[in-house]
């Protein structure tokens, strides 16, 4: 099954691209701090079973997917082959229903996120 890319309407975050300045993970979650002319936005997850930052150039096939999906620069992903994986290598010793996939498209990376929780961000 294909994965769906579903945008994640946040109006701080659709248009001009974003620099990831500094993607900070620790047991109680992580943070993604990003720059633009315009200013900073925090992206905060409280919960994270997985964060993996990829150079764009090796997503092309996800970049293609989701061209008609931009400006939109987060993402929930639905059918994750990700998620898929963690589950699996999981070999069920952790509680997995209600985890979900973000991606977020920044202007050299490609941030995805396997968290318990939406995130929240601040501006």
């Amino acid at each position: 099954m294909k994965p769906q890319f579903i945008p994640y309407s946040v109006p701080a975050l659709t248009g001009k691209s974003f620099h990831c300045l500094k993607v900070t993970d620790h047991r109680d979650g992580v943070q993604i701090e990003l720059t633009r002319d315009n200013g900073n936005v925090t992206v905060i997850f409280e919960t994270r079973e997985l964060v993996a930052v990829s150079e764009e150039g090796f997503r092309l096939k996800t970049l293609a997917l989701i061209a008609d999906k931009l400006p939109h620069l987060i993402f929930e992903v639905k059918n994750s082959p990700l998620l898929a994986l963690l589950k699996d290598e999981d070999l069920e010793t952790h509680e997995v229903s209600g985890l979900m996939h973000f991606m977020i498209l920044t202007s050299e990376d490609i941030i995805d996120v396997i968290s318990f929780d939406t995130p929240t961000f601040v501006y």
